[in-house]
C-alpha cells in the first residue's frame, strides 16, 4: 500500500510539470489505476481475512472516488452488488476495469449532458458470478460496434476479463453495456 502511494505521488508530481494535455491526462489515468489497487489494500487491511474483499464496499468507495475527482454532479450512479466477497486476484481486475468504463463514460458518453451508470454483481451459483456495467450515454461508436475493433480501454477491458476467464459480452444496448459471467471461489 505504502510502495503505491509513493507511485502514485511520483505520477502527481509529474503530472504537474507536463503542458500537453493529452500526456497529462494518461498520467492522471495511471495515478486513478494505483488509486484502485490502493484502495484493494486498505480494505484488506481492515479484514481479519487478509486474502478477501467485500466487493460491495469497494465498488461503491470506487466510484464515489472516481465521480468525486471527475467533479461530474451530472452524473448519477447506482450500485448493485449482492453480499459478495472475492479474493484480490478477482477484486483488482474488476476494480480496474470500473475505473477504466467509469472513465471512459465521463469522457465519452454523455457530451455534458446528464446521465446515469449502474454496476452490478449479482451470484449466478455458489462460485459463478455476473458482473455488469452500463451507461446510458451515446454507446460505442458504430465503427467500433460493427468492426470489433479495440481501442486501448476495451484491450485493457478484454486484458482483464480474460485475467479472471471472464466470458464477456459488448454491445450498444441504450447506451454501453458489457456484462462478464465468471466463476471463483469466495
Amino acid at each position: 500500500k505504502n510502495n503505491l502511494q509513493v507511485i502514485s505521488g511520483l505520477i502527481q508530481i509529474q503530472a504537474s510539470k507536463i503542458k500537453i494535455p493529452e500526456v497529462k491526462e494518461m498520467l492522471h489515468e495511471s495515478e486513478r489505476y494505483i488509486e484502485s489497487m490502493s484502495m484493494v489494500h486498505q480494505m484488506l487491511y481492515k479484514n481479519e481475512n487478509l486474502r478477501i474483499i467485500s466487493m460491495q464496499n469497494y465498488l461503491n468507495e470506487l466510484c464515489s472516488k472516481i465521480l468525486e475527482s471527475s467533479m461530474s454532479n451530472h452524473i448519477k450512479h447506482s450500485i448493485d452488488i449482492d453480499d459478495i466477497d472475492l479474493k484480490i486476484d478477482y477484486a483488482i481486475p474488476i476494480g480496474l476495469m470500473v475505473s477504466e468504463m467509469t472513465t471512459n463514460s465521463l469522457k465519452h458518453a454523455f457530451d455534458n449532458k446528464s446521465g446515469n451508470i449502474k454496476i452490478s454483481l449479482k451470484t449466478a451459483s455458489e462460485t459463478k458470478f455476473i458482473f455488469s456495467y452500463h451507461d446510458d450515454g451515446k454507446g460505442l461508436p458504430e465503427v467500433l460496434a460493427k468492426k470489433g475493433d479495440k481501442t486501448l480501454g476495451l484491450k485493457l477491458i478484454t486484458m482483464l476479463a480474460d485475467e479472471i476467464d471472464g466470458k464477456m459480452t459488448i454491445e450498444n444496448k441504450n447506451g454501453f453495456y458489457l456484462q462478464i459471467l465468471f466463476q471463483a471461489s469466495k
